[in-house]
């Protein structure tokens, strides 16, 4: 599924066309409840942007503390260097 449907975006952007099969149409059409029940796993933190990734809400941290993009000395932070 991932060589025939996801070659151009991920998944969270797709959208139903003509001609796909009725599984993927199935997948695509649940994809906010499947979205719902995803947990992100850390591991060590170290491709996760501390401030750029989503944390709650689908909001980045920069977002959610509102802090300008100027303000913030390392954009490339990662969760690694917090833990």
């Amino acid at each position: 599924m991932h060589g025939k449907y996801l070659h151009h975006h991920e998944f969270f952007h797709s959208k139903i066309k003509q001609g796909d099969s009725i599984v993927w149409r199935s997948l695509v059409k649940c994809k906010e409840l499947i979205r719902q029940g995803m947990v992100w796993n850390v591991g060590d933190g170290k491709s996760i942007s501390f401030w750029f990734d989503n944390w709650i809400d689908k909001k980045c941290l920069q977002d959610l503390l509102n802090v300008d993009e100027n303000e913030i000395s390392n954009l490339a932070t990662k969760v690694s260097e917090f833990m």
